[in-house]
């Protein structure tokens, strides 16, 4: 039997967890653009490349804005009764895996300006590399990171929801 209290607490867990990812994602980003930033900024050898990366650092910060304000856990009601805490519970998980889904691919196409400037700095008859500063295995790195942290975190709200479906189901039985 599972009683609303137990679904309090897995939520309150799911509630930390967030809270976790989020400071995570926020702290993570800080520092690559703290750490990197200056040193892509300067080695890149035209404005337009600087300017590409300015740009990129720019909206990865923005994502994590949106994520560390927008994807917050919204707090469980007080009093209320098992069905509406299972609810509300569901809503929650739905609500961040829709915006976990958006969120990678925001972080993915924040560097197409870098990417962009880059290319637009070399011109098309440079011998230099296209990248410029930017580095093929660094961007490599960068999409499977990307790619690696979305799939995970599809892993598992798609587990969660299942624990909440049985849930649901054995309620109703």
């Amino acid at each position: 039997e599972v009683s609303r209290g137990d679904i309090n607490n897995d939520f309150h867990r799911f509630e930390r967890s967030v809270r976790w990812r989020n400071r995570a994602i926020a702290l993570g980003e800080i520092l690559a653009v703290a750490a990197a930033g200056p040193a892509l900024f300067m080695g890149a050898d035209s404005m337009a490349a600087q300017a590409g990366w300015a740009i990129s650092f720019a909206g990865g910060l923005f994502v994590v804005g949106y994520v560390f304000f927008r994807a917050a856990v919204k707090p469980m009601p007080a009093g209320t009764e098992f069905a509406s805490s299972l609810q509300h519970y569901r809503g929650e998980l739905e609500r961040q895996s829709d915006i976990l889904q958006k969120v990678w691919w925001w972080y993915l196409l924040s560097i197409i300006p870098a990417i962009a400037g880059s290319m637009m700095g070399r011109g098309a008859t440079s011998e230099q590399p296209m990248l410029g500063s930017l580095h093929p295995v660094q961007l490599a790195g960068f999409v499977l990171i990307c790619v690696l942290v979305g799939w995970q975190y599809t892993q598992s709200f798609q587990a969660r929801f299942k624990t909440l479906a049985n849930l649901r189901e054995q309620t109703l039985a």
